[in-house]
C-alpha cells in the first residue's frame, strides 16, 4: 500500500528531538512493508523533504502571515496531490482532528482516497480555566466537526476519549497507541527483604582467616569443632532456631492463620512524572501532592522529565514549597533515557486535566510500573485493576493513593503486573496491525481492485496474507480481510488466523476431491 500520513509535526530529521515517539513507532512499522509518506505542516519554517525510519517526510513549512492556517492547509493539499499524481495513494491518515486531519480529509474527497482521522489531543476538550481545548471557540468546533464528518474512519486512543467522539461519530473505533516494548521493558529487580543483614552470605573460610575473624578450632560459621571434620550441626546461615522464631512471632502478635499484608518498610521511594511543563499537565497539583508524600515519607524523591514551556514557573513553585532537594528537573530526554528512569521508578504520577493517553502511562506499564493519576484517558480506562485514578485537581487524594500503594508492596506489584500484561498485548506492533486492518477494510469498501499496488514488498504481514489468499482461492477480499478483524490480542489473533486457514484448506481439498 501507499500510505499518506498528515501531522502538524513530531517527525524531525534527527529522529530524537522535536518528535512524538508513539507516532514514530507507528510509521517505522508501517514503512517496513508499505510505502509511507508523512506530510508535516509545522515541523520547520522551510519546505523540505528527507527520509526518516523508512518513510519519506514532506515538511510543508509555516511561512506565517494573517491567513497562515488556510494557506498552510492549501499547500498541504497541493503537496498531497502532487505525490498522488506520481503514484496513487491507497489511504490517507490524518493525525489530530484539526488542520492536519482536515487537510487529509479534504484531499481524500478531492482524489477519492479513503481517509482515516485519529483524534490525538484536545480536539474534544474544553478547559476554560486555562484556555485549553478545541471546543472553546466556534471556529475550532466547526473545524473539528467538519474533519470528523468528512473522514471515512475515526479512531480514538482511549475509551474515555471515544465517549466524547461518539457524539459526532457513533462509529468511532478504539485503537490504543501502543509503545515499543523493546525500548520499554521491565528491569530485573532484586528481592526486597526487611532485614538484609540476615540474608548476607558470610565470607569464606580463607577470607575469615586472612582478616583474623576465625580462630583455630572453628568453622566459618563460628561453630566449635568437636572432632576433625565434624562441626556442630546448626541451622542454615541467617535462619534462627525454631524456638526463637516462635517466641519472636508470639511477641510480635503474628497470626499464622491470617498473615498480615506485606507492608514494605520505609525506604527511598523513586517517583516519576513525564510530560511537558504546561498548564494542561497541571504540575502545580503534582508538587502539592508530592509535598504531602514527603511529609509521610521523607526519603521519597520525584524526577520530572519534560520540556519547560512555562519559563521556570514550576521550578519556582517547587522552591516555594521547600522541595528543592526532593525534586529534580531533567528537561527533555530521548526515549531510551526515559526508559531507564521508568525502570527505576516505584510509581508514575500523572496530573493532566485532559489527555488522549497518556502514552507515558503505557510506557510505565510496559516496565511493570503502576500509575497513580487523574481520571483521564488511559488511566480512567485501566483503573482500578491496572492503575489508580483520582479526581482531577485533587492533590490530597493523589497523595493518599500514592502513599497507600507505595507502602503495600504486594498490591503495587500485582497492579504493575496487570498493567504490564495490557501494555504487552497492545504494543506498537499491535497498533500497526490494527491500522493495517482498517486500511484494508477501507480498500475493500472503496472498490479499489488494484491488488498489485496493495501488495507489500517485504516480509508478509497478516494483511498481505489476506491479499494472497484472496487471489489463490478466488475469495472476495472483503471476506478475507474480515477474517482478521477479530484480532483483540496477538495470541487470540494468531489462533483465529490458523483456524480460518485450516477451514479453507479443508473446504478447498474437499472441492478438489469431488
Amino acid at each position: 500500500m501507499k500510505i499518506g500520513i498528515v501531522a502538524p509535526g513530531g517527525f524531525d530529521r534527527s529522529g530524537t528531538e522535536r518528535v512524538i515517539p508513539v507516532f514514530l513507532w507507528l510509521v517505522e512499522r508501517l514503512a517496513r512493508e508499505h510505502e509511507v509518506h508523512v506530510f508535516t505542516l509545522r515541523q520547520g519554517p522551510d519546505e523540505e523533504q528527507y527520509p526518516l525510519l523508512g518513510a519519506t517526510v514532506h515538511n510543508i513549512g509555516d511561512r506565517g502571515g494573517r491567513r497562515r492556517s488556510a494557506e498552510l492547509m492549501a499547500r498541504t493539499i497541493a503537496a498531497i496531490g502532487r505525490e498522488h499524481n506520481r503514484g496513487r495513494f491507497t489511504v490517507l491518515h490524518g493525525l489530530w482532528a484539526a488542520a492536519s486531519g482536515l487537510a487529509a480529509a479534504i484531499a481524500g474527497k478531492c482524489w477519492l482516497i479513503p481517509t482515516v482521522v485519529s483524534v490525538a489531543g484536545g480536539e474534544m476538550s474544553s478547559v476554560p480555566e486555562i484556555g485549553y481545548g478545541s471546543q472553546l471557540s466556534l471556529k475550532s468546533r466547526m473545524e473539528v466537526g467538519l474533519c470528523l464528518r468528512l473522514a471515512d474512519v475515526v479512531t480514538g486512543a482511549s475509551e474515555w476519549m471515544c465517549r466524547s467522539i461518539r457524539k459526532h461519530r457513533p462509529d468511532v473505533r478504539h485503537v490504543v497507541m501502543g509503545v515499543d516494548t523493546e525500548v520499554f521493558q521491565p528491569a530485573f529487580q532484586e528481592p526486597i527483604f526487611q532485614d538484609m543483614s540476615s540474608h548476607t552470605r558470610p565470607p569464606s573460610m580463607i577470607s575469615q582467616r586472612r582478616l583474623g575473624l576465625q580462630r583455630r578450632g572453628q568453622d566459618r560459621r563460628g561453630s566449635h569443632i568437636i572432632r576433625k571434620g565434624a562441626p556442630v550441626r546448626r541451622p542454615r546461615w541467617g535462619a534462627a532456631p525454631r524456638s526463637i522464631r516462635k517466641r519472636d512471632e508470639t511477641e510480635a502478635g503474628v497470626n499464622q492463620n491470617h498473615p498480615a499484608p506485606n507492608i514494605e518498610p520505609s525506604r527511598a521511594y523513586r517517583l516519576l512524572h513525564v510530560g511537558s511543563l504546561n498548564p494542561v499537565k497541571d504540575q502545580a497539583t503534582l508538587l502539592r501532592a508530592f509535598l504531602e508524600i514527603v511529609i509521610e515519607e521523607p526519603s521519597a524523591h520525584l524526577d520530572i522529565i519534560g520540556i519547560d514551556t512555562l519559563n521556570g514557573e514550576i521550578q519556582r513553585l517547587a522552591h516555594d514549597l521547600g522541595l528543592d532537594g526532593d525534586v529534580t528537573f531533567h528537561g527533555c530526554l530521548p526515549s531510551e533515557d526515559v526508559a531507564s528512569f521508568v525502570q527505576k521508578a516505584d510509581l508514575l504520577l500523572h496530573t493532566s486535566l485532559s489527555e488522549m493517553g497518556p502514552i507515558v502511562c503505557l510506557e510505565a506499564a510496559a516496565c511493570g510500573v503502576p500509575t497513580v493519576g487523574t481520571s483521564v484517558g488511559l488511566i480512567a480506562d485501566l483503573a482500578p485493576e491496572a492503575a489508580v485514578a483520582v479526581p482531577v485537581g485533587d492533590h490530597h487524594a493523589l497523595a493518599q493513593a500514592a502513599i497507600a500503594l507505595l507502602r503495600n508492596i504486594d498490591a503495587r506489584r500485582a497492579m504493575g503486573n496487570r498493567a504490564l500484561e495490557f501494555a504487552q498485548a497492545h504494543d506498537a506492533d499491535w497498533t500497526a496491525l490494527q491500522f493495517e486492518l482498517i486500511y484494508a477494510d477501507l480498500v475493500c469498501r472503496s472498490g479499489d481492485k488494484i491488488i498489485k499496488a496493495c501488495l507489500p514488498s517485504s516480509a508478509p504481514s497478516p494483511f498481505s496474507r489476506a491479499m494472497e489468499r484472496s487471489q489463490i482461492y478466488r475469495l472476495p477480499l472483503r471476506e478475507t480481510v474480515r477474517g482478521y478483524q477479530g484480532l483483540n490480542s496477538p495470541p487470540t489473533g494468531r489462533m483465529r488466523v490458523h483456524e480460518l486457514e485450516h477451514e479453507e484448506l479443508a473446504t478447498r481439498s474437499g472441492i478438489l476431491k469431488g
